[in-house]
């Protein structure tokens, strides 16, 4: 979850919650209900004054979030090692996320059209 990523690199720069509630502008009960998992789908802007307050980028909690994803789901070792190659043949954090975001508009994609050819079939 990103709110154990949040609360790990807060801990990481040593700031209390207090301290990065008025970095970020974020208020500290919401900082906190992230962090403990109550609000699990901060909007992009929170999570932006955030990350620029930690001093990390963005894309850093999105490939945080997709690792912890990763291991929530029990990936075999086979995935994971995978991608422990393509990281060593080169594969940037930036290139991933764009062609996991590729991946995933080609499946909404086809799923759009498996749903239109259900819907009206070509006779």
């Amino acid at each position: 979850m990103v709110g154990k990523k949040i609360r790990e690199m807060r801990k990481i720069k040593g700031f209390s919650i207090n301290e990065l509630a008025q970095k970020s502008q974020v208020s500290k009960s919401y900082i906190s209900s992230i962090e403990r998992g109550i609000q699990r789908n901060p909007s992009f802007n929170v999570l932006n004054r955030i990350s620029e307050a930690l001093d990390l980028p963005l894309g850093d909690f999105i490939v945080m979030e997709q690792q912890t994803s990763i291991q929530e789901e029990k990936v075999d070792q086979t995935w994971l090692s995978l991608l422990n190659d393509a990281v060593e043949n080169g594969l940037t954090k930036e290139e991933f996320i764009k062609f996991t975001d590729l991946m995933y508009s080609q499946k909404h994609d086809r799923i759009k059209k498996d749903s239109a050819i259900r819907h009206f079939p070509v006779k």
